[in-house]
């Protein structure tokens, strides 16, 4: 199906667009044909098939959290311990293909077109907070999967699940004053019952992440919700009032390198803003797991396959397609080639993200650098020529 879309494309839409200017090429039916190309592909190519991915992980993960609990209870978690942290980085690696797409119904119903506000469920970083994790895990009360859906945003997703499998210790992350501190329960809980608790609350916030992983696939997939065909052929169905409404809902999306990338995973622990030392590198995204750098490779990579529309530049119909079309094919090349040296500056960082900030900065800055020379791109000429606008929360960025 994208290859005929693709073929049409070029043999048909692609004389139409370079003839026309930025608000014919937006009003023209070819024109329209040609952003729903781009947008089929990157459902049917990049999508869906990431959400897919993520509701297998989720439940897989879901039964090694339950083999956890059983272990626990017969006191041998050594080995099921470290079976659980890797499922938990096989859903996150899963989930931050996702970030790059929050538009729909994983984006917030309130700002977004189709939102449903299933993306904080999921993750809610950077709002977490491992005391009130540890608040509610002293309380008990979380025992399956409906006994977490009222629970808030920051104790009941991937973020609260990290604090869980890897603490650092025994000890909870709580002020001396907090109650669970001040009358003295937590410090009357064994080792064992720590970790019990712990494991108990762990498997059913999994088993919730399965549910709302599965809500999300299924609200895109065409034999449910549907919202494939909402996004895929926006200006057709009712969501999207145009195919560039869609368009622009999908960059807009792809932001999330620029701001939560570059500036918050990158930025903040460099030390370049909201940190008040030469680097923070408690500041990470995730500095207890420490896969920090792994999860920005895979949101470096995911947004590169939406430009592409596909794994590569042969594969699908992308932005890099339409910027062609519309006589902009030097744009097209450096804007891809920009975003790959920053894939290649962040794997060049060598180990962990949160050491290499103290033992190699300079490796960090670097990723940094070409990052912010990537999405200067995004926030102009990128915008620009697709005639597409600034997301408001980007509005205003001058580094």
């Amino acid at each position: 199906m994208v290859g005929d879309m693709k073929l049409l494309f070029t043999i048909t839409i692609v004389p139409t667009l370079a003839a026309c200017g930025p608000t014919e090429r937006t009003q023209t039916r070819e024109g329209e044909e040609a952003r729903r190309a781009v947008l089929a592909s990157a459902v049917e190519r990049v999508i869906v098939p990431s959400y897919v991915a993520f509701a297998d992980r989720t439940a897989e993960m879901s039964l090694v959290l339950e083999a956890l609990v059983q272990a626990e209870s017969e006191g041998e978690d050594a080995a099921v311990i470290d079976t659980a942290r890797v499922a938990w980085g096989a859903s996150m690696d899963a989930w931050q293909e996702g970030e790059l797409f929050l538009l729909g119904p994983a984006a917030p119903m309130a700002s977004a077109a189709g939102g449903a506000d299933l993306r904080d469920r999921i993750y809610s970083w950077p709002i977490t907070n491992s005391c009130r994790v540890d608040q509610e895990t002293m309380r008990g009360v979380h025992v399956d999967a409906a006994s977490v859906a009222s629970a808030p945003a920051n104790v009941r997703g991937l973020d609260a699940l990290e604090w869980l499998l890897f603490a650092p210790s025994r000890d909870n992350a709580c002020p001396p004053q907090t109650a669970i501190n001040a009358d003295g329960s937590w410090a009357a809980l064994s080792d064992e019952e720590v970790r019990g608790k712990r494991a108990t609350h762990a498997h059913a916030i999994a088993q919730r992440l399965e549910l709302d992983a599965k809500a999300l696939r299924d609200a895109w997939l065409a034999s449910a919700g549907n919202f494939a065909a909402e996004l895929g052929e926006a200006g057709l169905r009712p969501t999207y009032r145009s195919a560039q409404e869609g368009l622009n809902a999908l960059s807009d999306a792809m932001f999330y390198l620029e701001k939560e990338g570059k500036d918050m995973k990158l930025a903040v622990p460099l030390g370049l803003r909201d940190c008040t030392t030469e680097v923070c590198p408690d500041k990470t995204e995730n500095p207890l797991s420490q896969r920090s750098k792994e999860h920005l490779l895979v949101n470096a990579r995911t947004f590169l396959r939406l430009y592409h529309g596909g794994v590569d530049a042969e594969s699908g119909t992308g932005f890099d397609d339409l910027l062609i079309a519309m006589g902009a094919s030097e744009l097209a090349a450096t804007f891809g080639r920009r975003f790959e040296l920053a894939i290649d500056a962040i794997e060049a960082i060598e180990g962990r993200l949160e050491d290499a900030l103290v033992s190699d900065r300079a490796s960090v800055l670097a990723a940094y650098e070409a990052l912010r020379s990537a999405t200067d791109l995004l926030k102009t000429e990128f915008l620009s020529v697709l005639d597409l606008e600034l997301p408001d929360r980007a509005d205003g960025d001058n580094d």
